[in-house]
């Protein structure tokens, strides 16, 4: 988390939104926004200008200064520093781990709570609900505690905030969406707050399953969450379902979902392994083959449902709700595919199943050929240094005649 000074007016345009940064008086910080956030900002600025309108404040001189929330769960202090550490090719000292329920205490005596998360989970769709899964259980602890009127507001990227509202319109729990920089009054008007910046420089972000990892930057033992309260809950609104049910009428009857697009090169399955995926499909099953995003057609039975869920997030996960079963590379449409039970085989191509799935039951995750004898399941940074070509490598491995068969078994045991 940075706490930095505006010493002139600020206007910016970023990810089509319009923001302004007011100047402070005084010499302390009156902006506070995550490390990454802060860094856009200073980029976008240039070089030249950025240093002359911002201030970086030190977290111990503005700690030593100023009247804090409680921070709580496992503190992100001196990640600047920690950061630098990193990038000398050094091991970044580790923050203390702080139990939720040992801070509890502090919280006392106070009529209404005023939680916040900074940085929400990220800026991908995918880990922001995994995100609030842990956040379900941070917020069961805290009524089971006592503790019956709070407000939670997160605080995030403009980039990441599209993703945020969609997914905490299904999800619920969050009371207000607002976007990174907060100003330092409103941040000291909070009780307490979560620190989440800097998640992909954190120690154990590639070691632990996604959502311990966020369990655990909560001040929760992700060892004493029971195994189905790791899982994905959805809502959908039964307009929504309803508009869906009626759009696939004159399309398609019954329909396995395979979805080839991750947003990442190094992720997304190549077309002839998708025709091959289809090919296999349709001869095992009664059922057509769709895709959520357009692609080149290459079987007879091939259904695009891109004009439905390109209405929005919740479009989507009603398609997915209603799939007999999807196959898919490694994005955001398993975990939703978790939060309706519908059999799914993920196809990893750089980090390791166990870091992703361990906890849905209707899930299978294959390796790409290749994976085992790599190191990216627990080094992030060697991750991106490994090639499209030696990516194409691996897929063109993948037994898809395996893939078919693990789906069959999932689609018959649920």
């Amino acid at each position: 988390m940075f706490f930095f000074r505006a010493n002139q007016r600020v206007e910016l345009e970023r990810h089509g939104m319009r923001q302004v940064l007011l100047p402070t008086t005084t010499e302390m910080a009156n902006y506070v926004t995550s490390m990454y956030d802060y860094f856009e900002i200073r980029h976008i600025l240039g070089a030249e200008i950025g240093p002359r309108r911002l201030d970086k404040i030190p977290d111990d001189e503005w700690y030593a200064a100023n009247q804090s929330p409680l921070e709580l769960g496992m503190s992100n202090r001196g990640e600047y520093e920690r950061k630098r550490v990193a990038v000398s090719g050094k091991l970044p000292p580790r923050t203390a781990w702080k139990a939720l329920e040992n801070q509890f205490p502090a919280l006392r005596g106070r009529d209404t709570l005023r939680l916040a998360i900074i940085n929400g989970f990220g800026v991908g769709i995918g880990d922001t609900l995994v995100g609030l899964t842990a956040w379900r259980s941070a917020r069961e602890r805290l009524i089971g505690a006592g503790f019956r009127d709070f407000e939670t507001e997160m605080w995030v990227r403009p980039a990441a905030l599209g993703n945020a509202r969609d997914a905490c319109e299904l999800v619920g729990t969050i009371d207000r969406i607002n976007v990174l920089p907060m100003p330092v009054k409103h941040f000291q008007e909070c009780d307490a707050f979560w620190d989440l910046s800097g998640l992909i420089d954190r120690p154990n972000v590639n070691k632990r399953a996604t959502v311990d990892f966020f369990l655990e930057l909560m001040g929760i033992d992700p060892t004493g969450v029971q195994r189905a309260e790791k899982r994905n809950h959805i809502t959908l609104p039964l307009p929504v379902i309803t508009e869906v049910v009626d759009g696939l009428h004159e399309i398609t009857r019954r329909y396995i979902i395979v979805n080839p697009k991750s947003g990442d090169l190094r992720r997304d399955m190549p077309l002839d392994v998708f025709r091959n995926l289809c090919q296999r499909l349709v001869n095992m099953t009664d059922c057509d083959v769709a895709t959520l995003v357009p692609m080149p057609k290459v079987h007879d039975r091939q259904v695009d449902l891109s004009p439905i869920s390109g209405k929005g997030f919740k479009y989507r996960c009603a398609l997915v709700k209603r799939a007999r079963a999807v196959v898919t590379v490694d994005s955001s449409l398993y975990h939703i595919a978790d939060a309706f039970d519908v059999p799914t085989v993920v196809i990893f191509a750089n980090i390791s199943p166990k870091l992703r799935i361990p906890y849905y039951p209707s899930m299978e995750g294959m390796p790409l050929p290749g994976l085992e004898d790599s190191v990216p399941s627990t080094d992030a940074g060697q991750d991106q240094k490994i090639e499209v070509t030696e990516m194409l490598r691996r897929w063109s491995r993948l037994n898809a005649d395996s893939v078919v068969e693990h789906l069959m078994d999932l689609m018959s045991a649920i």
